[in-house]
């Protein structure tokens, strides 16, 4: 779990790198639905991707350099340094779990209704953007297989169950969409709603909301 901070560290370097430190830095937590198709790799000649779906966390650190906020135009970029997590399940094969974790970077293009004669409008910011990640994707599950066995040295035999546990990780990489709006509830909080789609060695669609804390 280190390693994955310490990535996360490194990727709001690389994208604040540059940039003054005069910035706007906010924390954002989302949660919401995810389903789609994890990549499943635990030996004995199963690997392929397996349906999962279930719960998503969604924590990040919303970065907004003053240079990219473009002087007289209702837009700007801001990024984001995340860490997602879904924890899914299937009926892949018996208790089939999936965990995901994926440290990523997103940029997101925002639009401003700063002009507009409506207050809701001037509070209201729908924004769309790409991310890069590396979805860990870590399953188990257990597989009963159907043997047959000789009965105390008799000339017939019986069959039995025989169930075997598997677990496995799987290291990819990751791009998606998303696209969303957020909503000004006061100076330093702002509540949003997003949905998109991630590809590559991860394939899922989601849907998530929740908020967001300005600290400066």
């Amino acid at each position: 779990m280190k390693k994955l901070f310490g990535f996360v560290a490194a990727a709001v370097l690389a994208v604040t790198s540059g940039f003054t430190l005069d910035m706007g830095l906010g924390g954002k937590l989302d949660i919401g639905y995810a389903t789609g198709a994890a990549y499943v790799d635990v030996g004995d000649g199963i690997s392929g991707y397996a349906d999962m779906s279930g719960f998503e966390l969604y924590p990040a650190l919303v970065i907004a350099p003053d240079k990219t906020a473009f002087e007289g135009k209702p837009f700007d970029l801001t990024f984001e340094a995340s860490l997602d997590m879904i924890f899914g399940s299937s009926d892949y094969y018996d208790g089939y779990k999936v965990t995901v974790i994926t440290p990523g970077i997103s940029t997101l293009y925002n639009y401003h209704f700063e002009n507009s004669d409506s207050e809701f409008l001037q509070k209201l910011t729908p924004y769309a953007g790409v991310n890069i990640g590396v979805p860990i994707q870590m399953s188990s599950f257990t597989r009963k297989y159907t043997k047959t066995r000789q009965i105390e040295e008799r000339p017939y035999y019986e069959t039995y169950t025989e169930e075997k546990d598997y677990s496995g990780t799987k290291i990819g990489l990751g791009m998606g969409f998303v696209a969303g709006a957020s909503y000004a509830i006061t100076e330093k909080i702002d509540a949003n709603v997003e949905m998109g789609y991630n590809f590559l060695s991860l394939h899922d669609f989601f849907i998530r909301g929740g908020a967001m804390y300005r600290f400066k």
